[in-house]
């Protein structure tokens, strides 16, 4: 009994010593605690088998198809882009001999024999001040000084897809370009 008595774990602790011990066990409580152990033990050997032996290992496998990022057409009154650099001060910087504003439209087409991406086409436009006929919602931009900030005319231009799964990529990237001996770019896509 006494034997038994040693495996109990799980006895009841008492506030007060019971023959000197904190912790009252009995036999009953230390073959529990043996069952409990080979239990546990048995568990441990039946289910990892398949992450020990690998011999039928059970997964989960799914698969997830991106999303195909739809076209969206834009035109000046569905999308307004506006930019303007301004110094410290918050006063605009408006010397094109210090930076060109320009923005890119490209499309990209994938081809169904190599299912490589290639470009179709590269057309840039010049960036220009903001006029009324960039601007959609007027009332919006009232406390903005929009003559100082730079738009663009855009004419029903698609941007979409994905260039690793879409057959068709098409994108608007801005640029602003530093005049300089080094031509630098500063890119906003």
């Amino acid at each position: 009994m006494k034997f038994l008595q040693k495996f109990d774990f799980i006895g009841k602790e008492f506030q007060f010593l019971i023959k000197g011990k904190d912790l009252y066990q009995t036999a009953f409580g230390g073959v529990i605690t043996i069952m409990l152990t080979i239990l546990t033990l048995i568990s441990v050997w039946y289910f990892g088998q398949d992450i020990y032996l690998r011999r039928s290992p059970f997964h989960l496998a799914k698969q997830e198809d991106l999303p195909e990022y739809p076209m969206t057409t834009l035109n000046n009154s569905n999308f307004f882009f506006s930019l303007a650099l301004l110094d410290e001060n918050g006063d605009p910087i408006d010397d094109k001999t210090y930076f060109t504003y320009e923005f890119t439209y490209y499309d990209y087409q994938r081809d169904n024999s190599t299912k490589k991406m290639n470009q179709v086409s590269k057309t840039t436009y010049p960036m220009e001040k903001c006029n009324e006929t960039h601007i959609r919602n007027k009332t919006k931009l009232k406390n903005y000084k929009i003559d100082t900030m730079y738009c663009f005319t855009i004419n029903n231009k698609e941007i979409g897809g994905d260039y690793a799964t879409s057959k068709a990529f098409k994108l608007i990237k801005f640029a602003v370009s530093r005049c300089s001996s080094k031509h630098e770019q500063l890119y906003i896509t």
